[in-house]
Protein backbone atom coordinates (compact mmCIF):
# COMPACT_ATOMS: atom_id res chain seq x y z
CA UNK A 1 0.00 0.00 0.00
CA UNK A 2 2.67 2.18 0.97
CA UNK A 3 4.64 1.46 -2.52
CA UNK A 4 1.10 2.23 -4.29
CA UNK A 5 0.77 5.86 -2.45
CA UNK A 6 4.43 6.61 -3.51
CA UNK A 7 3.92 5.91 -7.22
CA UNK A 8 0.45 7.65 -7.16
CA UNK A 9 2.37 10.96 -5.81
CA UNK A 10 5.37 10.27 -8.00
CA UNK A 11 3.12 9.94 -11.11
CA UNK A 12 1.59 13.40 -10.00
CA UNK A 13 4.64 15.16 -10.17
CA UNK A 14 5.77 13.68 -13.57
CA UNK A 15 8.47 11.46 -11.75
CA UNK A 16 9.93 7.80 -12.48
CA UNK A 17 7.73 5.21 -10.64
CA UNK A 18 9.76 3.28 -7.97
CA UNK A 19 10.51 -0.34 -9.06
CA UNK A 20 8.56 -3.23 -7.50
CA UNK A 21 10.95 -5.77 -5.72
CA UNK A 22 12.49 -2.74 -4.32
CA UNK A 23 12.29 -0.92 -1.00
CA UNK A 24 12.81 2.66 -0.15
CA UNK A 25 13.75 3.73 3.27
CA UNK A 26 13.90 7.50 4.62
CA UNK A 27 17.28 8.11 6.49
CA UNK A 28 16.77 10.64 9.26
CA UNK A 29 19.69 11.28 12.03
CA UNK A 30 18.88 9.88 15.29
CA UNK A 31 19.72 13.03 17.58
CA UNK A 32 16.45 14.71 15.42
CA UNK A 33 14.88 11.98 13.92
CA UNK A 34 12.73 14.96 12.36
CA UNK A 35 16.04 15.82 10.23
CA UNK A 36 16.14 13.88 7.02
CA UNK A 37 19.26 12.75 5.74
CA UNK A 38 19.29 10.99 2.84
CA UNK A 39 16.60 8.48 0.92
CA UNK A 40 17.38 5.18 -0.12
CA UNK A 41 15.05 3.60 -2.43
CA UNK A 42 17.00 0.98 -4.65
CA UNK A 43 17.17 -1.69 -1.78
CA UNK A 44 16.38 -4.66 -2.37
CA UNK A 45 13.03 -6.34 -0.19
CA UNK A 46 15.26 -8.94 1.07
CA UNK A 47 18.28 -6.63 1.88
CA UNK A 48 19.96 -6.69 4.90
CA UNK A 49 21.38 -4.41 7.69
CA UNK A 50 24.84 -4.63 5.54
CA UNK A 51 23.23 -4.12 1.79
CA UNK A 52 21.69 -0.87 4.03
CA UNK A 53 25.07 0.35 5.10
CA UNK A 54 26.45 0.16 1.95
CA UNK A 55 24.16 1.88 -0.15
CA UNK A 56 23.93 4.42 2.26
CA UNK A 57 28.20 4.67 2.00
CA UNK A 58 27.58 5.13 -1.73
CA UNK A 59 25.11 8.41 -1.16
CA UNK A 60 27.88 9.30 1.51
CA UNK A 61 31.38 8.62 0.83
CA UNK A 62 32.30 9.94 4.38
CA UNK A 63 30.81 6.91 6.28
CA UNK A 64 32.36 3.84 5.60
CA UNK A 65 29.93 1.04 6.88
CA UNK A 66 31.85 0.03 9.83
CA UNK A 67 31.23 3.94 10.83
CA UNK A 68 27.93 3.93 10.52
CA UNK A 69 25.15 2.90 13.10
CA UNK A 70 21.19 2.63 12.47
CA UNK A 71 18.42 2.17 14.72
CA UNK A 72 14.48 1.59 13.95
CA UNK A 73 12.56 4.60 14.59
CA UNK A 74 9.46 3.61 16.93
CA UNK A 75 6.48 5.81 16.59
CA UNK A 76 6.01 7.05 20.75
CA UNK A 77 2.88 8.40 22.31
CA UNK A 78 2.41 11.82 23.70
CA UNK A 79 3.13 10.33 27.30
CA UNK A 80 6.32 8.55 26.22
CA UNK A 81 7.67 11.75 24.33
CA UNK A 82 6.65 13.88 27.10
CA UNK A 83 8.49 12.06 29.54
CA UNK A 84 11.97 11.52 27.02
CA UNK A 85 12.00 15.61 26.88
CA UNK A 86 11.77 15.49 30.81
CA UNK A 87 14.47 13.15 30.86
CA UNK A 88 16.55 15.41 27.83
CA UNK A 89 16.01 18.32 30.14
CA UNK A 90 17.50 16.68 33.57
CA UNK A 91 20.48 15.56 31.56
CA UNK A 92 20.59 17.77 28.45
CA UNK A 93 21.53 14.73 26.01
CA UNK A 94 19.47 12.90 23.68
CA UNK A 95 17.61 10.17 25.05
CA UNK A 96 16.27 8.94 21.72
CA UNK A 97 15.45 4.82 22.45
CA UNK A 98 15.00 2.44 19.05
CA UNK A 99 15.86 -1.25 18.22
CA UNK A 100 19.30 -1.40 17.26
CA UNK A 101 19.79 -2.75 13.88
CA UNK A 102 22.25 -5.51 14.69
CA UNK A 103 23.91 -7.50 13.50
CA UNK A 104 25.20 -6.41 9.99
CA UNK A 105 23.82 -10.00 8.62
CA UNK A 106 20.04 -9.71 9.64
CA UNK A 107 17.43 -8.90 7.22
CA UNK A 108 15.94 -5.48 7.63
CA UNK A 109 12.41 -7.41 7.68
CA UNK A 110 13.37 -9.14 10.60
CA UNK A 111 13.12 -6.08 12.21
CA UNK A 112 9.37 -5.00 10.69
CA UNK A 113 11.17 -2.82 8.53
CA UNK A 114 9.71 -1.97 4.88
CA UNK A 115 9.01 0.11 2.20
CA UNK A 116 8.63 4.00 3.01
CA UNK A 117 10.11 3.10 6.75
CA UNK A 118 11.77 5.28 8.63
CA UNK A 119 15.54 4.43 9.80
CA UNK A 120 17.90 6.54 12.17
CA UNK A 121 21.68 6.92 11.45
CA UNK A 122 24.37 7.71 13.96
CA UNK A 123 27.65 8.67 12.91
CA UNK A 124 30.39 6.53 15.28
CA UNK A 125 33.30 8.53 14.17
CA UNK A 126 36.44 6.95 12.48
CA UNK A 127 37.01 3.39 13.46
CA UNK A 128 39.52 1.31 13.68
CA UNK A 129 39.46 -2.94 13.91
CA UNK A 130 39.93 -4.85 17.17
CA UNK A 131 43.10 -6.29 16.22
CA UNK A 132 45.05 -3.92 15.70
CA UNK A 133 44.10 -1.82 18.42
CA UNK A 134 44.68 -5.21 20.55
CA UNK A 135 48.38 -5.59 18.78
CA UNK A 136 49.43 -2.06 19.38
CA UNK A 137 48.51 -1.93 23.27
CA UNK A 138 50.46 -5.27 23.84
CA UNK A 139 53.42 -4.68 21.39
CA UNK A 140 54.29 -1.14 23.19
CA UNK A 141 54.57 -3.00 26.79
CA UNK A 142 56.66 -5.27 25.11
CA UNK A 143 59.22 -3.25 23.32
CA UNK A 144 59.17 -0.62 26.62
CA UNK A 145 59.95 -2.84 28.82
CA UNK A 146 63.33 -4.03 27.48
CA UNK A 147 65.82 -1.20 27.17
CA UNK A 148 66.20 -0.91 30.78
CA UNK A 149 66.99 -4.05 30.75
CA UNK A 150 69.64 -4.43 27.55
CA UNK A 151 70.71 -0.71 27.89
CA UNK A 152 70.85 0.11 31.44
CA UNK A 153 74.22 1.51 31.51
CA UNK A 154 73.24 4.23 29.27
CA UNK A 155 69.29 4.85 29.97
CA UNK A 156 70.36 5.24 33.94
CA UNK A 157 73.72 6.81 33.37
CA UNK A 158 73.33 9.78 30.95
CA UNK A 159 69.90 10.41 31.32
CA UNK A 160 69.47 10.18 35.10
CA UNK A 161 72.46 10.55 36.63
CA UNK A 162 73.70 7.11 38.11
CA UNK A 163 77.12 6.39 38.20
CA UNK A 164 79.34 3.81 35.45
CA UNK A 165 79.50 1.40 38.56
CA UNK A 166 76.25 1.28 39.90
CA UNK A 167 74.53 0.83 36.44
CA UNK A 168 77.05 -2.21 35.65
CA UNK A 169 75.90 -4.02 38.89
CA UNK A 170 75.05 -7.62 37.39
CA UNK A 171 71.31 -8.30 37.67
CA UNK A 172 69.76 -9.87 40.04
CA UNK A 173 67.77 -13.36 39.72
CA UNK A 174 64.00 -11.57 40.46
CA UNK A 175 64.97 -8.75 37.49
CA UNK A 176 65.62 -11.21 35.03
CA UNK A 177 62.95 -13.61 35.59
CA UNK A 178 60.78 -10.06 35.36
CA UNK A 179 62.23 -9.81 32.15
CA UNK A 180 61.07 -12.68 30.85
CA UNK A 181 57.58 -13.11 32.67
CA UNK A 182 56.58 -9.74 31.05
CA UNK A 183 57.67 -10.59 27.75
CA UNK A 184 56.05 -13.82 27.79
CA UNK A 185 52.66 -12.30 28.89
CA UNK A 186 52.16 -9.58 26.15
CA UNK A 187 53.40 -12.58 23.54
CA UNK A 188 50.66 -14.25 24.81
CA UNK A 189 48.78 -11.39 24.21
CA UNK A 190 49.33 -10.95 20.99
CA UNK A 191 49.36 -14.78 19.88
CA UNK A 192 45.74 -14.64 21.49
CA UNK A 193 44.64 -11.68 19.35
CA UNK A 194 45.43 -12.97 15.94
CA UNK A 195 44.99 -16.84 16.80
CA UNK A 196 42.66 -17.45 19.65
CA UNK A 197 39.86 -14.28 20.46
CA UNK A 198 37.40 -13.81 18.36
CA UNK A 199 35.61 -10.41 18.43
CA UNK A 200 31.71 -9.23 18.29
CA UNK A 201 32.28 -6.09 16.47
CA UNK A 202 34.82 -5.79 13.72
CA UNK A 203 35.53 -1.98 15.08
CA UNK A 204 35.83 0.51 17.97
CA UNK A 205 35.86 4.42 17.75
CA UNK A 206 39.52 5.46 16.97
CA UNK A 207 40.49 7.14 20.30
CA UNK A 208 40.51 3.56 22.36
CA UNK A 209 43.76 3.11 20.28
CA UNK A 210 45.30 6.06 22.46
CA UNK A 211 43.54 5.33 25.10
CA UNK A 212 44.70 1.76 25.73
CA UNK A 213 48.66 2.23 24.49
CA UNK A 214 48.75 5.36 27.03
CA UNK A 215 47.30 3.06 29.51
CA UNK A 216 49.66 0.04 28.77
CA UNK A 217 52.59 1.43 27.43
CA UNK A 218 53.02 4.09 30.21
CA UNK A 219 52.41 1.50 32.86
CA UNK A 220 55.14 -1.57 31.57
CA UNK A 221 57.90 1.79 31.19
CA UNK A 222 57.16 2.57 35.10
CA UNK A 223 57.22 -0.95 36.23
CA UNK A 224 60.56 -1.73 33.95
CA UNK A 225 62.50 1.36 35.01
CA UNK A 226 62.17 0.42 38.50
CA UNK A 227 62.28 -3.54 38.19
CA UNK A 228 65.39 -2.85 36.27
CA UNK A 229 66.77 0.26 38.26
CA UNK A 230 70.17 0.11 39.60
CA UNK A 231 69.14 0.28 43.38
CA UNK A 232 66.56 -1.80 42.85
CA UNK A 233 66.23 -4.55 46.05
CA UNK A 234 65.01 -7.98 45.66
CA UNK A 235 62.78 -9.79 47.67
CA UNK A 236 64.33 -13.74 48.85
CA UNK A 237 64.62 -15.73 47.06
CA UNK A 238 61.95 -18.16 48.64
CA UNK A 239 59.26 -15.44 47.75
CA UNK A 240 60.62 -14.84 44.31
CA UNK A 241 60.46 -18.06 43.63
CA UNK A 242 56.68 -19.16 45.07
CA UNK A 243 55.77 -15.26 42.90
CA UNK A 244 56.94 -16.21 39.76
CA UNK A 245 55.70 -19.99 40.28
CA UNK A 246 52.28 -18.35 41.03
CA UNK A 247 52.04 -16.02 38.17
CA UNK A 248 53.50 -18.85 35.45
CA UNK A 249 50.46 -21.49 36.72
CA UNK A 250 47.93 -18.42 36.61
CA UNK A 251 48.97 -17.40 33.05
CA UNK A 252 48.76 -20.80 31.78
CA UNK A 253 45.54 -20.77 33.42
CA UNK A 254 44.29 -17.64 31.55
CA UNK A 255 45.14 -18.80 28.41
CA UNK A 256 43.20 -22.19 28.80
CA UNK A 257 40.30 -19.98 29.74
CA UNK A 258 40.67 -18.24 26.83
CA UNK A 259 41.14 -21.49 24.48
CA UNK A 260 37.47 -22.58 26.23
CA UNK A 261 35.93 -19.32 25.47
CA UNK A 262 36.91 -19.71 21.91
CA UNK A 263 35.19 -22.60 21.76
CA UNK A 264 32.35 -21.59 23.12
CA UNK A 265 31.96 -18.80 20.67
CA UNK A 266 32.89 -21.13 17.68
CA UNK A 267 29.88 -23.72 19.15
CA UNK A 268 27.42 -21.42 19.59
CA UNK A 269 26.18 -23.08 22.21
CA UNK A 270 24.81 -25.72 19.85
CA UNK A 271 26.21 -28.44 22.17
CA UNK A 272 23.56 -28.02 24.74
CA UNK A 273 20.18 -26.28 24.09
CA UNK A 274 19.59 -26.03 27.54
CA UNK A 275 22.79 -24.10 28.98
CA UNK A 276 22.69 -21.26 26.00
CA UNK A 277 20.02 -18.91 25.03
CA UNK A 278 18.59 -18.89 21.47
CA UNK A 279 17.57 -15.38 21.93
CA UNK A 280 20.82 -13.61 23.07
CA UNK A 281 22.86 -16.40 22.11
CA UNK A 282 24.87 -16.27 25.63
CA UNK A 283 25.94 -19.82 26.91
CA UNK A 284 27.01 -20.76 30.40
CA UNK A 285 31.00 -21.08 30.59
CA UNK A 286 32.24 -24.71 31.46
CA UNK A 287 34.53 -26.63 32.18
CA UNK A 288 38.41 -26.23 34.09
CA UNK A 289 38.12 -22.96 36.76
CA UNK A 290 34.76 -21.39 35.04
CA UNK A 291 32.25 -24.50 36.73
CA UNK A 292 33.34 -22.72 40.22
CA UNK A 293 34.41 -18.86 38.75
CA UNK A 294 31.91 -16.74 36.17
CA UNK A 295 34.75 -15.03 35.18
CA UNK A 296 38.17 -17.08 35.21
CA UNK A 297 40.08 -15.47 32.66
CA UNK A 298 39.89 -12.73 34.89
CA UNK A 299 40.28 -14.50 37.80
CA UNK A 300 43.92 -16.10 36.26
CA UNK A 301 45.35 -12.29 35.10
CA UNK A 302 44.26 -10.78 38.41
CA UNK A 303 46.34 -13.64 40.03
CA UNK A 304 49.06 -13.80 37.79
CA UNK A 305 49.72 -10.16 37.93
CA UNK A 306 49.85 -10.91 41.91
CA UNK A 307 52.14 -13.42 41.41
CA UNK A 308 54.25 -11.26 39.24
CA UNK A 309 54.36 -8.35 42.01
CA UNK A 310 55.02 -10.77 44.97
CA UNK A 311 57.85 -11.47 43.04
CA UNK A 312 59.36 -8.09 42.04
CA UNK A 313 57.72 -5.82 44.65
CA UNK A 314 57.32 -2.31 43.39
CA UNK A 315 54.63 0.36 43.78
CA UNK A 316 53.53 0.57 40.27
CA UNK A 317 53.36 -3.12 39.65
CA UNK A 318 50.51 -3.27 42.01
CA UNK A 319 49.20 0.18 41.01
CA UNK A 320 49.09 -1.70 37.26
CA UNK A 321 47.06 -4.52 39.29
CA UNK A 322 44.79 -2.41 40.98
CA UNK A 323 44.06 -0.38 38.21
CA UNK A 324 43.21 -3.68 36.13
CA UNK A 325 41.00 -5.08 39.08
CA UNK A 326 38.91 -1.76 38.92
CA UNK A 327 38.11 -2.50 35.22
CA UNK A 328 37.55 -6.02 35.32
CA UNK A 329 35.52 -6.22 38.90
CA UNK A 330 32.90 -3.98 36.88
CA UNK A 331 32.33 -6.17 33.65
CA UNK A 332 32.52 -9.29 35.62
CA UNK A 333 29.95 -8.11 38.01
CA UNK A 334 27.77 -7.24 34.53
CA UNK A 335 28.19 -10.51 33.09
CA UNK A 336 27.38 -12.53 36.39
CA UNK A 337 24.39 -10.62 36.64
CA UNK A 338 23.41 -11.37 32.47
CA UNK A 339 23.99 -14.88 33.43
CA UNK A 340 21.91 -15.33 35.88
CA UNK A 341 18.60 -13.29 34.40
CA UNK A 342 18.92 -15.56 31.27
CA UNK A 343 19.46 -18.83 33.00
CA UNK A 344 16.89 -19.16 35.65
CA UNK A 345 16.06 -22.57 35.42
CA UNK A 346 12.77 -21.37 33.49
CA UNK A 347 10.95 -22.55 29.84
CA UNK A 348 13.71 -25.50 29.46
CA UNK A 349 16.72 -23.13 30.16
CA UNK A 350 19.43 -24.22 32.64
CA UNK A 351 20.03 -23.02 36.60
CA UNK A 352 23.06 -20.45 36.19
CA UNK A 353 24.67 -22.27 39.47
CA UNK A 354 26.20 -20.08 42.37
CA UNK A 355 29.51 -19.59 42.26
CA UNK A 356 32.21 -16.76 42.47
CA UNK A 357 32.15 -13.61 40.25
CA UNK A 358 35.15 -13.30 39.65
CA UNK A 359 37.84 -13.22 42.49
CA UNK A 360 37.73 -16.56 45.18
CA UNK A 361 37.75 -16.19 47.93
CA UNK A 362 37.17 -12.69 48.15
CA UNK A 363 34.74 -11.79 45.16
Amino acid sequence: MKRFLSNVRRAGNNESLGEFGKMKLHVCSSSNPTRQLETIDDLPEDATVLDLKKRFHMKKRKYYPSRQRFTKFINKSETEKEEEEEEEKKTKKNVFKGEALVPDGKKLSEFGIGYGDVVLFKDLGPQISYQAVFFWEYFGPLMVYLPFYFYRERIYGRFFGFSPKECAKPFVRAQTLALWFHSAHYAKRIFETFFVHSFSRATMPIFNLIRNCGYYWTFAGLMSYFINHPRYTSPGDRQVTIGFVLSALFQLGNFRCHVIQKRLRSSGGSSSSSSSSSETKYVIPSGFLFDYVTCANYCCEIYQWLGFNIATQTAFGYLFLMAGMSQMFPWAVQKHKRLKKLFDGTNGRKKFKRRFIVLPPFF
